[in-house]
Order: C-alpha cells, then structure tokens, then sequence
C-alpha cells in the first residue's frame, strides 16, 4: 500500500473536517499538554486534526487541568478506556457536536509542552539491524553484540533530565574526544530496497550470535583507536540522531514483583515519539558501559502520546526467533507496524519500521522488572534506534548508519552533505501506524535543533 492510499482510504471516524486525512482521527486521539498563546494555565488536551480539545472543562475532571499527563495515567486503564470511549464517541457522532465542539481550540493558537517528566528512562537494543550496523562502525573488530542477545534485550539507564521541550533546542555537547578508530568498515548499501552485496553486510563478529563468528583478525578489523590527547576537549563534532519509540507507563508496579509480558497493556498507558541525541566520540556516562561506544546528550519527544489502544491495528505476527529467556515468552508474540520518517532540514533521509525489531515491546517492560524493580508512573522504555529489517539504506534509523560512520557522507536532497549533524540542522522524527479504521494515525513529532556548545 502507497503512502497516498494510507492517507485516503479508510472510514471517516469523526465530524471534525481533516482529521481522518491528516491521521488524528477519532480512533486516535493522543494526549498532550498544552497551554493557550498569551497566557493561562497549562492542562491536558487529546488532539483532533488541526484542533486540540480541552479535557478539564468538557470532563469536569480535575486531572486534566494539571501541567502534566501524570495524574490521569495514575487513575488506571479502566479510566483510561472510560475516557477515550466518552470522548471518541462526542467527536465520532454529530450527537456530540454540540458538547465538544466549543471546547475545541485550533493548534496555532496553543503552545505545547512535554507530556511526562519521567522517573526514570530505559532504552533498549530492539533492532538487530542497527545493533549489527553500529558495532560495526563503532567497535570494529570487537564483539559487541554478546550471547545474551537472544535470550534477554540489552540495554541501559538513560538520564530523565535529558528529556528536553517540544521542539527545543540540543546544545552541541563537550568533551574529551574519543579518537576515530581506523577500518571502521562503513555501512553502505543500496537505496532501493535491495539486498545488497556481501560488502553490505554486518562483518561476522557483529551478526547475529547464532550465526559463526571468527576472530577480529580473521574479520579484517583496522585495529583499536589510539588514546585521546590531553588537548583533545572541545565540541563533539560526531553529533548523531536516532529515530526511536518510547513506552509511557501509567500504572506504577509494586517493588519486588515482576510484570509479565501478558500484563503489558495494564501498565502501559501509550507511545511518544522519540528523537535521540548522542555524541559517538564522546565516551559513555553509563555504568556499567552501555552496549555501544557514545554519550546519550538529549532525547526529544513528541508532544502527544498514543494511547495503546490506539496502535491496536497496528499489531502484527513478531518475527520468528529462538526461545528466550521463560520470563520473556508469550503465547502471542506480536510486535508493531510503525513506519518512521526522519527529516534533516525538512529533507527525508531514511524511513526505518519497527515491525521487525527482535525484541517486542512487552518483553521490554517484562525485562525492566526481572530483577523486581518497580514501574513509575510517567517512565519512559523506549526501543533504541530502529532500523529496518532489510539492508537499504533508506531503513537506516540514524546518521551513522547513514553516512558510514563518516566515511560516506549522505547527499541530502538539496545536494547538502551530511556525515554528522552541523550546527543549525533541525532534525524531525515522524511516524504513522495502521488505524482501527481502516486509515492511518499519526504518531507526532519529535523534533529539535542543534545550536552551538557552549564557551564556558
């Protein structure tokens, strides 16, 4: 199916003129927190179309008149399912017109804030694909793609005040610049969706750990970088961006007990888009390391999350693997069809899919609390950066892949190089997912603009 038949087939599921067409239909309905242009409070909306519908005095709830998602994701998914039903069927019936339709504010009239300001952040490697493509470019030589790849998701803490404003800012970040190691081996392969040839393809020690591995010398790898030196502080200048899903929660768990896969929807209240920001020559904060070299900067997210119910058409049959771990297995394996869009400076430089990914969003979560640690409301697990099962180019979910780890700069369209991000470049994350009406929903945008380090 074309991208313009997505976005015109389909039931029409509201009265509310555009929606359907632009992907915030009835059967969508993100939530955000905004505030009117001028003044005013801030407070919970679900967006229709061009328009945000103003919750607190439509639902009389004193939930949604606070700055932030996190009092009504508290009330449950029982409320959660409650309110959607109530407020899909005002927009979806002209019955409801004339209740919903004064409380409807359009978008240039309102500024948006974050939804969430999270405990604490989680990603994860859930793509093989850019799990083997990163190594590869990163680590040469190096096997870092361990055995317990297929039997649990690796992963790490991110920092929650790195989660930055809508549309904000990312201020290019400093430090002791890691030296670039030599024969990193670019990624590089066709634009057309093929499969390219052998030199396309992840080296041995970065495939997948069922498949035969030789040593680093017998994979050819250039050898390990020399040390930074001593004057080797300043501006990163390997800024790079990875387009990623993130999992709200909304009910918090009880310390010491597990969530299993079976109980993901209990306690996940949505998705939010996810831009992230990492320095790949600056070494990694996290202890122990994350699982490949670079420094997680910031993380900008979409103003509105996507209820779960929401992507309900959007699952799909996860692709087959080997057994996990018994914590991780499920009688219905399912992942999600979402199809990212990544634009440098308006321009699209790859479209990855998350349907693919090994790792399935409930085995994230059931991952995260193994070990008994406790669910907040308002965290955030996200995927890592998603790409595409298949070896084109276009599927690539970020600039190092795309540009060959700086060996093979990617020609924007407007014949612009880019092997990192310069200073200036605004990079947008967009998505969309299969409707429950038979169209299409948009999942937002994440977006941000590099500006210059700091002098101090």
């Amino acid at each position: 199916m074309t991208a313009d038949t997505e976005r015109t087939s389909g039931t029409r599921t509201t009265w509310v003129s555009g929606a359907d067409e632009a992907g915030y239909g009835a059967d969508n309905l993100p939530y955000g927190v905004f505030r009117e242009r001028g003044g005013g409070p801030a407070r919970v909306g679900a967006r229709i179309g061009g328009m945000v519908l103003d919750l607190a005095p439509l639902l009389r709830a004193p939930e949604f008149a606070r700055p932030s998602l996190v009092p009504f994701m508290a009330t449950g998914p029982i409320a959660w399912r409650a309110v959607r039903a109530r407020i899909s069927g005002m927009l979806a019936d002209e019955a409801g017109r004339a209740k919903a339709e004064p409380h409807l504010i359009p978008l240039e009239r309102v500024e948006m804030a974050a939804p969430v300001a999270p405990h604490a952040h989680t990603g994860y490697l859930c793509s093989l694909e850019y799990a083997s493509n990163a190594a590869r470019l990163l680590a040469p030589g190096e096997n870092v793609l361990p055995g317990p790849w297929e039997d649990r998701p690796l992963g790490g803490g991110g920092r929650p005040a790195s989660v930055t404003d809508p549309g904000g800012p990312v201020p290019r970040p400093r430090g002791r610049r890691a030296a670039v190691p030599e024969g990193n081996g670019a990624v590089s392969g066709p634009l057309n969706g093929g499969r390219g040839s052998r030199e396309d393809r992840p080296p041995e020690d970065a495939r997948h750990p069922s498949e035969p591995a030789g040593s680093a010398e017998e994979a050819g790898a250039g050898g390990s970088a020399p040390p930074p030196s001593d004057d080797d502080l300043g501006p990163s200048r390997r800024l790079d961006v990875g387009a990623e899903l993130a999992f709200v929660v909304g009910s918090p768990s009880t310390p010491g007990s597990r969530v299993p896969v079976g109980e993901f929807a209990e306690h996940v209240f949505g998705a939010v888009l996810i831009a992230a920001w990492s320095a790949r020559d600056l070494p990694s904060e996290d202890d122990p390391p994350a699982p490949l070299p670079g420094r997680a900067v910031a993380t900008s997210v979409s103003p509105w999350v996507v209820p779960l119910d929401a992507l309900g058409a959007a699952r799909i049959p996860a692709q087959e693997r080997r057994p996990p771990l018994p914590h991780l297995r499920s009688i219905a394996d399912w992942a999600l069809e979402v199809g990212f869009e990544l634009r440098v400076n308006g321009q699209t430089v790859a479209r990855p899919r998350l349907g693919g990914a090994y790792w399935t969003p409930d085995q994230l979560v059931a991952q995260l609390t193994a070990d008994g640690t406790a669910l907040e409301t308002g965290d955030l697990v996200s995927t890592g950066t998603v790409s595409g099962a298949c070896l084109a180019r276009e599927e690539r979910g970020s600039l190092l892949e795309l540009g060959g780890g700086g060996e093979h700069p990617l020609i924007l369209p407007d014949g612009t190089e880019r092997a990192f991000l310069e200073d200036g470049d605004r990079v947008s994350v967009t998505a969309t997912a299969p409707g429950l009406g038979g169209g299409f929903i948009s999942l937002g945008e994440a977006e941000g603009t590099v500006v210059p380090a700091s002098q101090e």
